[in-house]
């Protein structure tokens, strides 16, 4: 009698396929042996707290098996786990910028938002990023991401104001970002920015729309 392998076989009460274990780990050669087996992995299994094998690559920093995961399985980009969290939303939030960059190329919907109501952009800009805030707006043709607020009432540019980045408030200006939008306490940004001895930034703002 032949033996067959259950290639999403869940080995434990968590729901780890053999495709997350060897995601999870970062181990390139088992998760292509697992890829070219006949069937292929369900790549958008979740284990019991909603993860797949693409967003354990974003939040390990795997940006390899993203590309893997995504091309040879069509792993869909965009799944979120139980917290509402998609693959590039985790990468940002773990500051695994080259996931973000990779997923944004294999057209990730940055503006996607979590239970938080966060978005990749809040966190580019909190770290300020520059090169990724950019990126992450050109890749966002939708605009939503420029009007994203979070759970304290705060778009993109009051996040920037706390930072006091004059290049990132530049950008989101550049990019439509408006100084007159006010947070759940009725601050603008260019108030935030005032309130934090960020003066140069506050002049920028308080000439922004």
């Amino acid at each position: 009698m032949g033996w067959a392998l259950d290639i999403d076989d869940v080995g434990n009460e968590n729901g780890w396929t053999p495709l997350i274990l060897a995601v999870d780990y970062g181990e390139n050669q088992i998760t292509q042996y697992l890829i070219r087996q006949r069937p292929s992995p369900n790549p958008d299994l979740r284990t019991t707290q909603g993860s797949t094998a693409l967003i354990k690559a974003a939040q390990r920093g795997y940006a390899d098996l993203i590309d893997l995961v995504v091309t040879r399985l069509r792993a869909n980009v965009d799944i979120a786990d139980d917290n509402n969290t998609t693959a590039v939303l985790w990468a940002a939030k773990k500051r695994r910028w080259g996931c973000v960059i990779q997923l944004i190329n294999h057209h990730a919907r940055v503006e996607l938002s979590n239970k938080d109501d966060e978005i990749a952009l809040h966190f580019a800009i909190r770290t300020r990023n520059l090169r990724i805030v950019n990126r992450v707006l050109r890749s966002d043709r939708s605009g939503i991401s420029l009007k994203a607020v979070d759970m304290q009432g705060r778009w993109p540019l009051h996040i920037a104001a706390e930072t006091g980045d004059i290049n990132i408030i530049q950008l989101l200006i550049h990019f439509g970002a408006r100084n007159s939008v006010y947070d759940y306490w009725g601050n603008m940004p260019s108030n935030i920015a005032f309130s934090r001895g960020f003066y140069q930034a506050e002049s920028i703002l308080i000439r922004a729309p």
